[in-house]
């Protein structure tokens, strides 16, 4: 859909850049898993890049080793945010 917004708007003369930035963080304990996801999102940018004649350039990847959290903390942490009536939001 917003690929035919798009040209559509562009065929009208409206002002639209010719690229866009985004950063993508995906985090996991398992380091496997997170190379399994790599190797799906390099799949997936040379699909797109095939089917709408777009590049993407990747830049650096910054891969860093899974770090455990400490139990104590996130404890600490769950029961802070329950006291002020906040929903914790527990990511790897």
């Amino acid at each position: 859909m917003l690929d035919a917004a798009w040209h559509d708007f562009v065929a009208k003369g409206r002002d639209l850049p010719d690229s866009a930035e985004f950063s993508l963080d995906v985090r996991c304990q398992d380091r496997n898993m997170l190379e399994a996801m790599h190797a799906l999102v390099l799949q997936h940018v040379t699909r797109i890049e095939n089917e709408r004649a777009v590049h993407f350039d990747l830049g650096q990847t910054l891969r860093t080793s899974p770090a455990l959290c400490s139990q104590p903390l996130i404890a600490r942490l769950t029961e802070a945010a329950e006291t002020v009536r906040v929903q914790p939001a527990l990511i790897p």
